[in-house]
């Protein structure tokens, strides 16, 4: 199966986007990273934005940790395996 790339994403696909968090302990700020699912909302010219499951809206940029959960792109794989 061939790895997907941010031209091949489609309004209604839905992805995982690697997001940095920061958190503030006990000896100071410190970071998380976890991953955040959302559903793309719109591709086009510019990059792909993603409307992300804590309500925020995010542009899938090429320096970004993304990866697929449900894609168009890999449903039209899978049926013609």
């Amino acid at each position: 199966m061939k790895t997907l790339r941010i031209s091949d994403l489609a309004p209604g696909d839905v992805v995982e986007v690697k997001c940095r968090l920061s958190r503030l302990s006990e000896s100071g700020p410190c970071f998380v990273e976890r991953w955040i699912a959302g559903r793309v909302l719109a591709t086009g010219e510019g990059w792909p934005l993603v409307r992300l499951d804590d309500d925020q809206l995010c542009e899938i940029r090429p320096f970004m940790d993304w990866r697929p959960v449900g894609c168009r792109t890999m449903r039209n794989q899978t049926l013609a395996a």
